[in-house]
């Protein structure tokens, strides 16, 4: 029961630990998600967000990506 507990914190520390970056930030680095500036701004505005962590970045581009096909 404690080794459970000791888990679940650890899992929650690290969700806390992942930095957010602005839109502008994650803009900047577009490439790293095989985007371009500017579709980075559009799916973030589309999605309503001004922040995310990396993971979270790439699968709002991702799902903006998908919707425009």
């Amino acid at each position: 029961m404690a080794e459970k507990k000791a888990t679940q914190e650890v899992a929650a520390t690290s969700k806390a630990a992942a930095p957010q970056y602005t839109v502008d930030e994650i803009a900047e680095a577009a490439g790293v998600f095989g985007a371009t500036p500017d579709l980075v701004r559009a799916a973030f505005a589309v999605a309503g967000k001004t922040a995310a962590t990396e993971s979270e970045a790439k699968k709002i581009i991702d799902k903006f990506k998908e919707a425009k096909k």
